[in-house]
């Protein structure tokens, strides 16, 4: 009996534990990083290429440039 009681209370400790963690986890907000390198068909990189990223469901866009080395970056999309 009292290892009943031991593993009830261990299982239920672990439950607050683990579904406190996931609550948190689930209230965290999304975002990722865009990030490439343009390049023509020769391989150089293109210096100032626009780059557009458009979220398809809400039509919210972002506009960058590459820089020198054809990079571009796009954040907390």
């Amino acid at each position: 009996m009292l290892i009943v009681k031991s593993l009830v209370k261990l299982s239920t400790c672990l439950l607050i534990v683990f579904g406190g963690a996931l609550e948190h986890r689930a209230q965290q907000p999304s975002a990722a990083t865009l990030r490439g390198i343009i390049t023509d068909p020769a391989g150089a990189v293109v210096v100032g290429a626009s780059v557009k990223a458009t979220h398809v469901a809400t039509k919210t866009a972002r506009d960058t440039e590459t820089n020198d080395e054809g990079v571009y970056v796009l954040t907390n999309l």
